[in-house]
């Protein structure tokens, strides 16, 4: 059984506020959630999450048996956006902008699927791209354009063109993908040719394009990322989905970054369809187009750029302002929606951020993007360049103790100290005795791998 009361502590969006509140794996009625569930408020960021079933609903809820609840407890939870231009904070020099509109109109979509069906594509791997490309195809809304593209050596079209996502042409796309076989090798380049090549010769006004690609192999062509930038010309993302262990992934991430899009790794395990089918959920609403964030009196900005903003996510811009000249700073965000072009601007009558924000957190924020986008950059350049692009990361990630790829995190233990210390509990095994060990008195540093 659940205990009578489970507490999650939950750090919240400054100034915005936690509006909902749900568990999954748990119950199916929104009823039941109610019942068990309160939320109360520390301070204007921080939150509890009391979670307390009784017996009887414990035994009454959907998939629960005679022992109770058995599931995982996941909290899911928004924050109010009653402010189109979204939340800045500000501070000690440095702000952060938070920036998601979520009324505005859906972007009708042309989406072109490539699929890799090489022979090391085959057995579980092959069915989970299966089953995630059925669900994915019944997603697709009428007044999306789609076409589906698989290769090994060779390239195997369902249509050689985009086609509209009517009930007639998705069912005969699932029967299509049904029958997707694994064989051959592994030809990356003229596959992803042939899918860009589809999305610019049928362009339509006042939709987004996007360019998905499915593999777990290796490029077979030295050219293929020039060849591929060059076919693409920015004019919509690539988003490059590697699937185990083996593939090669810094290629992919290349791949993905050299024309705005993102690589993600698929884990080859029981849930991989539903990742497939998770990732695809991201991209699937795109909002805005050719978004350009403006912060007059800003210096030092993170990203500004993004070719697309999908519903659901959230981009996140962190700067300095020039010499705390706070009066000074203005910030706008113009994009497309639809075939309008829009701008968004801080109202007159939203209120201040709050004042209990530390300072210090919106520094590392900032410090937090600068690596991480430096990190990408670091993969698409070379020799002096690349030198320091790695640099200004390590010196950052040294600065603000950040575990990159570029440090290491090194933990000593005093040795005139001793505290106790549970194990962690072990699935089928008896929970052991306490361990002399000084965990809680740790040091820990962050350290620049290349030292000893």
């Amino acid at each position: 059984w659940y205990e009578s009361s489970v507490n999650d502590y939950t750090f919240l969006h400054p100034v915005l506020g936690l509006v909902v509140a749900a568990f999954t794996h748990l119950y199916s009625s929104m009823l039941a959630i109610v019942l068990c569930t309160k939320v109360t408020f520390k301070m204007s960021y921080i939150a509890w999450v009391h979670f307390y079933p009784t017996v009887k609903q414990q035994q009454t809820c959907d998939g629960c048996g005679e022992q109770g609840l058995n599931g995982d407890l996941i909290i899911s939870y928004d924050v109010q956006r009653e402010n189109e231009f979204g939340d800045i904070q500000k501070g000690d020099g440095y702000f952060v902008h938070h920036f998601a509109p979520s009324r505005l109109p859906r972007i009708s979509k042309n989406v072109v699927f490539v699929i890799d069906r090489s022979g090391s594509m085959s057995g579980t791997k092959i069915e989970q791209t299966r089953t995630a490309l059925l669900q994915i195809l019944s997603d697709l809304a009428e007044e999306d354009f789609f076409g589906l593209i698989t290769f090994d050596s060779e390239i195997f079209y369902w249509k050689k063109e985009l086609v509209p996502a009517t009930s007639d042409n998705v069912e005969k796309a699932k029967v299509f993908a049904r029958n997707i076989r694994d064989r051959g090798a592994t030809d990356i380049n003229a596959a992803l040719l042939e899918g860009a090549k589809m999305l610019t010769k049928y362009p339509r006004e006042g939709s987004a394009s996007i360019l998905i690609l499915l593999t777990d192999g290796d490029p077979t062509s030295e050219t293929i990322q020039a060849n591929v930038r060059r076919a693409i010309a920015g004019k919509f993302p690539l988003y490059c989905l590697g699937f185990g262990f083996d593939v090669s992934f810094e290629f992919l991430q290349k791949l993905s970054l050299t024309n705005n899009g993102v690589a993600r790794r698929i884990y080859e395990d029981a849930d991989a369809d539903l990742q497939l089918k998770g990732f695809y959920e991201e991209v699937a609403t795109p909002l805005l187009t050719d978004v350009t964030m403006i912060y007059e009196g800003g210096t030092n900005l993170t990203q500004t750029n993004f070719s697309q903003y999908y519903n659901g996510s959230e981009i996140v811009v962190a700067g300095q302002i020039l010499d705390n000249e706070v009066d000074n700073f203005i910030p706008q965000v113009v994009a497309i929606s639809v075939r309008n072009k829009v701008n968004f601007s801080k109202a007159s009558h939203h209120p201040d951020p709050i004042e209990n924000v530390p300072d210090s957190v919106l520094e590392r924020v900032w410090a937090y993007l600068t690596v991480k986008q430096l990190l990408e950059q670091e993969l698409l350049v070379s020799g002096s360049e690349k030198e320091k692009v790695k640099k200004r990361a390590l010196e950052l990630s040294l600065k603000y103790n950040f575990v990159t790829p570029l440090t290491s995190m090194v933990v000593t233990k005093p040795q005139e100290e001793d505290t106790e210390v549970l194990h962690k509990p072990q699935e089928g095994k008896p929970q052991q005795d306490h361990l002399r060990y000084g965990l809680q008195s740790e040091q820990t540093r962050i350290h620049d791998k290349g030292q000893n």
